[in-house]
């Protein structure tokens, strides 16, 4: 059973390793997970650092901050979901400024609470830690911007699809 954290990232480096395919010549994000099913480098693994982004309804110069990181046995977590909760007390207590601070980030030490139950928080600390969450995720997001100019030479394109393709992605569910 495998219980360290891994991304979808990961997939495409371990079927090109299990394929045999040579990807010393590609850039790939994620790492191969062959070496974590058979139990090899394990201090890799257990230090590793894994981040994931909650997206929804999200445009590409949007700068939001809301996901995760894992990090050893801590799951930090800036989540729209409970920047919901904090945006629903504001208007319950009528505050004009309530500050969403803290209340949309939660941190867990999964070693001791696997269920992510009870949250390790205080105000002062939230404030500390959703800054650096934000600084790493923005990090991430101009490093992101920076590849894609890189290969497109800043130019955007649009996809066009061909109707079979369209009614294929209708019926796998991907679009409407």
């Amino acid at each position: 059973k495998i219980t360290k954290p891994v991304q979808l990232l990961d997939i495409m480096p371990t079927i090109l390793e299990l394929a045999g395919i040579n990807t010393d010549k590609f850039i790939l994000e994620g790492d191969s997970l062959l070496s974590l099913i058979r139990e090899e480098n394990q201090d890799f693994w257990d230090n590793r650092l894994v981040i994931s982004e909650e997206v929804g309804y999200k445009h590409k110069k949007d700068r939001n901050e809301w996901g995760s990181i894992f990090y050893k046995d801590w799951h930090f977590v800036n989540s729209k979901q409970f920047f919901c909760i904090s945006w629903a007390i504001e208007k319950l207590l009528k505050k004009e400024n309530f500050p969403e601070f803290g209340l949309a980030t939660k941190l867990f030490n999964n070693s001791k609470d696997k269920e992510e139950k009870y949250a390790i928080m205080t105000s002062i600390p939230d404030i500390f830690l959703k800054l650096k969450f934000r600084s790493i995720i923005h990090k991430l997001q101009d490093n992101n911007l920076k590849i894609w100019k890189a290969f497109t030479g800043g130019e955007s394109s649009i996809a066009t699809y061909d109707k079979e393709e369209l009614d294929r992605l209708k019926a796998l569910g991907y679009i409407n």
